[in-house]
């Protein structure tokens, strides 16, 4: 899997001085739910976390996704069209990347039910 993102994940991690517990709390906030054992696997390269996870994360740290993704990197990734497009908007766009966060969040609340 990509070390790269992983270490990138750890590292905006410490920087700020964050612990995993942090970061779930934080997540769980906007109804992102994983467990301690997710996130170290993120941070190990392990597993990747998706798109919309990645998301949150750049939200949380306030970073762009494009400091992840690369378009090299994004090529190993099988997306579909409507992930391509909504990660070409979230890139571009930040009212975009607010408004598919927040219907993220309703959808998820709403079949939370």
């Amino acid at each position: 899997m990509n070390h790269r993102i992983g270490e990138r994940l750890k590292k905006l991690r410490k920087i700020n001085k964050l612990t995993v517990k942090d970061i779930i709390k934080k997540m769980s906030k906007i109804n992102y739910f994983y467990s301690p054992q997710s996130v170290y696997k993120w941070e190990e390269g392990e597993v990747l976390p998706n798109i919309a996870t990645l998301s949150v994360l750049c939200s949380i740290y306030k970073v762009s996704i494009n400091y992840f993704l690369s378009d090299e990197e994004l090529s190993k990734i099988n997306l579909t069209n409507s992930e391509i497009f909504l990660l070409d908007k979230i890139r571009t766009d930040s009212d975009f990347k607010k408004i598919a966060l927040a219907m993220i969040n309703r959808y998820k609340k709403e079949n939370n039910k």
